[in-house]
């Protein structure tokens, strides 16, 4: 007679607040993932979030616990009831329950608790044989193993805006390969041209050898005004400890800099062929001669990283328009960072936040470069289709100035990447013989500095970070 055993374990952590923000920004959202039981237990409670936040760590952890990646399975399938005074229950749909018969499970057992900001699942799948452990069709993995002689699989998921990394004790790194596509499961439509960035993606800075000098990775910044002093400082460090090795700043001389930066007044005079890329709009202002210097700062003609005030400008004069779609015509690298607001400033409409990969497409549309649209998620979107998304962002962003850290981090990044030979390492595709000239490559990088900006708020101790604090952290989030 064979003996049920533990064959698989899988254990999850949802951030409470950031789950009730989805369901107000997403109400239909729980009709797709809940069923009309779970609504009605949960609704039962003042606070809804924290039981729906428990239901949905318990069905993510119950398809780590068959040993499948996210969208193994509808989440819809997978039910927790319970009834008062009881222990909660999980409930499979039948497609579900032949998933689990196929994989040797012949029950689940399921593990709810929560504080007042994070809701835990630990489910176990018991059967008399292992569970293999899969990651959609193209990855597999394991990160422990049950008991002497084992092969049953655990799985296991920490909170990223708790500070998930800083709760863990050694950990061992092993070769992973995730899907090429998004799962279904997500709270926003997405397509095969998706990808979700995760640590795997993030190339490491190129490390040079006995030949490299400063002037092999440079940024010229143009940011700063009267007022908005610190917008330049966070910029410009931020590509340094991005992989900029030489940074110039144009700006008044009463704006803030690091002392590693060399800064020069407006009007911009700087020799482009010396630099890599430019990075133009934080704190730049909006008037005559923010104008003056954004048309500047395009007519330089190196890939360039526009945000901020830079956004609110693009169409402030024909000089400036036509610069853009000079840009554009010969395929110059261009990244615009736009938040919410921004988005609807530029195209005329509020964002659906809905549909934030369709959202970021159609800006694409309109301005024909790479769009890095800021939010939850982090959607990256190229004119050739593609786009990434980054869901490893937090609340912990959620404050002034970290934008102006995202834009140095890109251009950093851009200019460490800048020749054919690195941008290479990457993995992309498209690339035209001076290396940066492709929208894969650029797509790359921007949404690899907003997957390693997101990292770097989780590495700072202090929860309620301000953006100066990301600045510390980056050397040791940066491969």
């Amino acid at each position: 007679m064979t003996s049920e055993s533990v064959v698989g374990v899988g254990v999850d952590l949802v951030d409470i607040g950031r789950f009730g923000a989805v369901m107000e920004r997403q109400p239909s959202l729980m009709e797709r993932v809940f069923s009309e039981a779970e609504r009605s237990y949960c609704q039962q409670y003042s606070n809804p979030a924290v039981r729906y936040a428990a239901r949905f760590a318990a069905k993510e952890a119950t398809l780590k616990a068959l040993g499948l990646g996210l969208g193994g399975m509808r989440m819809a399938e997978i039910e927790v009831l319970r009834e008062y005074g009881e222990p909660p229950q999980l409930r499979l749909g039948d497609s579900a329950s032949r998933v689990a018969a196929d994989r040797g499970v012949s029950r689940l057992s399921v593990s709810l608790a929560h504080t007042a900001q994070v809701a835990q699942a630990t489910v176990t799948a018991f059967g008399t044989k292992p569970v293999e452990g899969t990651l959609g069709e193209k990855g597999s993995g394991e990160i422990g193993v049950l008991g002497s002689g084992s092969t049953g699989r655990v799985s296991s998921g920490l909170p990223l805006t708790l500070g998930g990394p800083s709760l863990m004790g050694d950990i061992k790194t092993a070769d992973f390969t995730v899907p090429e596509s998004l799962p279904e499961s997500l709270p926003f439509p997405v397509d095969d041209n998706c990808e979700l960035i995760t640590d795997a993606h993030i190339a490491p800075l190129p490390t040079g050898d006995q030949r490299t000098h400063k002037w092999d990775s440079a940024v010229v910044v143009v940011a700063g005004s009267a007022g908005m002093e610190g917008a330049a400082y966070l910029t410009c460090a931020a590509a340094m400890r991005s992989g900029a090795r030489m940074v110039h700043l144009s700006a008044p001389d009463n704006v803030y800099k690091p002392l590693e930066v060399v800064r020069s007044d407006p009007p911009l005079n700087v020799d482009p062929s010396r630099f890599h890329v430019c990075a133009v709009g934080p704190g730049l202002g909006r008037d005559a001669q923010a104008q003056d210097r954004l048309l500047s700062a395009l007519k330089l003609d190196l890939p360039t990283v526009i945000d901020a005030d830079a956004l609110s400008l693009l169409d402030a004069t024909d000089e400036i328009a036509q610069a853009m779609s000079y840009r554009i015509k010969r395929g110059i690298p261009t990244v615009v960072t736009p938040h919410a607001g921004e988005f609807e400033a530029l195209l005329g409409q509020p964002l659906d936040e809905g549909d934030p990969v369709g959202q970021a497409r159609t800006l694409v549309g309109a301005i024909g470069c790479v769009v890095l649209l800021k939010g939850w998620p982090t959607v990256v979107a190229s004119p050739n289709g593609k786009a990434k998304v980054v869901t490893s962002g937090s609340a912990r962003l959620a404050t002034a100035g970290t934008g102006d850290v995202l834009t140095g981090m890109i251009a950093g990044r851009l200019a460490a990447f800048n020749s054919l030979q690195d941008v290479s390492r990457l993995g992309s595709d498209g690339l035209a013989s001076n290396g940066l000239n492709g929208d894969d490559a650029t797509l790359e990088i921007a949404s690899s500095a907003a997957h390693l900006h997101a990292k770097a708020a989780l590495a700072v101790p202090n929860i309620r970070l301000v953006a100066s604090d990301l600045l510390g952290v980056l050397p040791a989030i940066t491969p």
